[in-house]
């Protein structure tokens, strides 16, 4: 596969347009020179106790103008002294407020990245934000993740200007999926490009490569900057695990039943009673808890768990969140089959209930949220064949 020249005048233009006033001309001696004749000409330097990720995303940039020209820049981590007359800078350092005097680093937006070029120096920054304490975290099976930080922003804009300036393409998982441009100079004119994603949860749309999947295509979902994003959460069902756990020593959590009985049909499909307070409070108390092993998380789940024809709670409280005139359905108790109106009110005032406790509980942390998943009628199915 072919992509137009880096030092092409059309695309380069397109990039610069942010500068605004660049010379129309694209002559050689306005360029700057990455790499010329299959020689790098400037190295790599990314900041001082960068993050894993960032740090792998610097190697892989040495990687990949080395596979695009034959010429490998040495990686350096923190400030040179002395300094390089030209380097690529990886992530936001102190001394590229006076090697970019014009620029400013003060990154507004979640994930915002900023990528340029002088006539000696190119950057490639992001917005980054970590908590170098918990970086190792725990997933939902107990299996450690390093490396973990609030938002990516560097390591995204290094992939960014890989794919957009070097030309490179991941076009499928592995190798064969890869493609580079080879060219023996690499070369660019002097410009300004600043982005910030409007989507900030885009780990879902590939959810086997989440950092929690130990899949071989990772590196593929990463390269196309949907894996490290800043509004990571797993949708799930967080009660999933409540008749489990309290069945016996918390019945009145679970939903009440037309016959008394509370918590049918038993394990990971059990409803919960929405409409109470202690489980508004046994919830924080879970959230409570997962931020003191990961404060990195920002978003937790209200979600219902599998099973939306049955076992729903029937108790007053319960019931008077529910629209008198919503959508009728089926929903069966212990085989017992009743028409009930559709429980959307219910949905959405449980977790806007959760939402404001959560607001109450951790008033320092406006960064937090609630999930709550949307169901619909699933055609062709009725109580019966459930």
């Amino acid at each position: 596969m072919q992509h137009h020249p880096l030092h092409n005048s059309v695309r380069i233009g397109l990039a610069a347009l942010a500068i605004g006033a660049l010379t129309s001309a694209c002559t050689k001696g306005a360029e700057l020179m990455l790499v010329e004749n299959g020689e790098a000409r400037m190295p790599i330097v990314v900041f001082e106790g960068a993050p894993p990720f960032t740090r792998q995303a610097a190697d892989e940039l040495a990687e990949y103008i080395e596979k695009t020209s034959g010429a490998r820049p040495e990686v350096i981590e923190g400030q040179p002294d002395p300094l390089p007359v030209s380097a690529i800078w990886v992530g936001y350092q102190p001394i590229l407020d006076k090697l970019f005097p014009d620029l400013d680093f003060n990154f507004q937006h979640a994930e915002e990245i900023l990528i340029a070029a002088n006539s000696n120096h190119v950057v490639i920054a992001g917005r980054d934000r970590w908590d170098p304490e918990h970086m190792t975290v725990p997933d939902r099976r107990g299996r450690e993740i390093v490396g973990i930080q609030q938002e990516y922003g560097t390591v995204n804009a290094v992939y960014g200007f890989l794919q957009d300036y070097l030309g490179v393409r991941w076009l499928w998982p592995g190798e064969l999926g890869e493609d580079v441009l080879e060219q023996s100079t690499i070369a660019l004119e002097p410009f300004v490009y600043r982005y910030y994603p409007q989507f900030r949860s885009r780990h879902l749309i590939f959810m086997i490569y989440t950092l929690s999947k130990n899949m071989s295509g990772n590196e593929w979902a990463r390269h196309q900057r949907l894996q490290l994003d800043s509004l990571a959460f797993n949708p799930g069902h967080p009660f999933s695990e409540w008749w489990e756990r309290f069945h016996e020593t918390h019945p009145e959590y679970l939903a009440l039943q037309p016959d008394g009985s509370r918590g049918y049909p038993g394990g990971r499909t059990s409803k919960i009673c929405k409409s109470s307070p202690a489980v508004w409070e046994q919830w924080l108390s879970d959230v409570e808890e997962s931020l003191l092993v990961d404060p990195n998380r920002v978003v937790f789940g209200a979600n219902a768990n599998d099973g939306w024809t049955y076992g729903y709670c029937v108790c007053d409280n319960c019931q008077a969140w529910d629209h008198p005139e919503g959508q009728t359905f089926s929903y069966v108790s212990k085989g017992r089959v009743r028409q009930y109106v559709s429980m959307t009110d219910r949905q959405i005032i449980f977790a806007n209930t959760l939402a404001r406790k959560l607001r109450e509980r951790f008033p320092d942390r406006e960064d937090l949220s609630v999930a709550a998943m949307a169901y619909g009628v699933i055609c062709g199915l009725s109580p019966s064949t459930m």
